[in-house]
């Protein structure tokens, strides 16, 4: 794994809650793209799915507020945004649990999502229309 070279973030304004969000810096992610947090004996990988763009880095109050986590943001200025991703928690002595996660976004607009293990291979085809979903264990 490798070590990710923040740049300084520009501030986040707007509603959501940014003014409790102390950023240590922004990163640009890029599409299929895993990030991972370790917190004592566990993992929790992130697999980003969507196009490239700034991520935010930084910590913010949890509940209670005097814990505080990790936070990672991902804001989309759109008229219309998806986000797409797949977390898959594991223990420290294990291996991760997902060898891939990609997504692909067809002409028709059909969004193809594969998650793959060692012992499966996950295929999900997101259509425009809500509740248009189809999975596939292969």
């Amino acid at each position: 794994s490798e070590r990710i070279d923040l740049s300084p973030a520009s501030p986040l304004t707007g509603d959501g809650g940014y003014a409790h969000v102390r950023l240590e810096g922004q990163v640009q992610a890029w599409a299929n793209w895993r990030l991972c947090w370790q917190h004592q004996d566990g993992l929790l990988d992130l697999h980003l799915m969507e196009p490239s763009g700034p991520m935010f880095l930084g910590s913010s109050p949890s509940n209670p507020a005097s814990e505080i986590l990790s936070t990672c943001i991902r804001r989309r200025t759109a008229a219309e945004a998806t986000f797409a991703a797949v977390f898959a928690p594991y223990g420290a002595n294990q291996n991760p649990i997902i060898e891939l996660a990609t997504s692909s976004l067809e002409n028709d607009g059909t969004r193809v999502i594969v998650v793959a293990t060692d012992r499966i291979h996950d295929l999900w085809t997101l259509r425009t229309a809500p509740g248009d979903v189809r999975f596939t264990s292969v």
